[in-house]
């Protein structure tokens, strides 16, 4: 289940991840799970987590670490039992400033995935490409254009290729 953090406003936070009992507030006319729930026996994935405020740090790690979390207007806790990815920065600057909680980064953070930046892995430029042709309109690329692409710097990583491609 993906969860992006940067979309969800703080106020909306609790009720995307935890769900809401029906009457919770006005418009709630039924039960919703919250994604925590929909993750049971799977992955909740946290896209952009560095940005997510103090507040919610905390509520995400005690999710985290009891499997246990109450809905919105709930009056007892619901339990999940899920793993947790996240993307981001690294966090440890983040955490060395005080802008995000070193427990949470602790418990999201058991094994670090460095994915090198575009410009460090041309080799990739041709693969995603390619990809990226496949579920568009289905042109074509010339070997050429591909040599060009390869040495072009890619400051935005791959959202930038794919979007040239577009």
């Amino acid at each position: 289940m993906a969860f992006n953090v940067c979309a969800i406003s703080d106020a909306m936070f609790e009720d995307a991840l935890f769900g809401h009992v029906r009457g919770a507030f006005t418009g709630a006319v039924s039960d919703s799970p919250g994604l925590l729930r929909k993750a049971d026996q799977g992955t909740a994935f946290f896209d952009e987590i560095s940005v997510l405020a103090a507040g919610m740090q905390v509520k995400l790690l005690r999710a985290i670490e009891t499997g246990a979390f109450r809905a919105v207007g709930g009056c007892r806790d619901a339990r999940s039992d899920f793993r947790v990815v996240a993307t981001n920065e690294p966090l440890d600057a983040l955490v060395a400033t005080g802008r995000f909680r070193a427990e949470l980064a602790h418990r999201i953070g058991g094994i670090v995935i460095h994915l090198p930046s575009l410009a460090e892995r041309a080799e990739d430029v041709p693969v995603l490409v390619r990809h990226f042709l496949r579920t568009g309109n289905g042109v074509g690329v010339h070997d050429s254009a591909l040599r060009l692409l390869e040495e072009h710097p890619w400051p935005g990583n791959v959202r930038e290729l794919r979007q040239v491609v577009e």
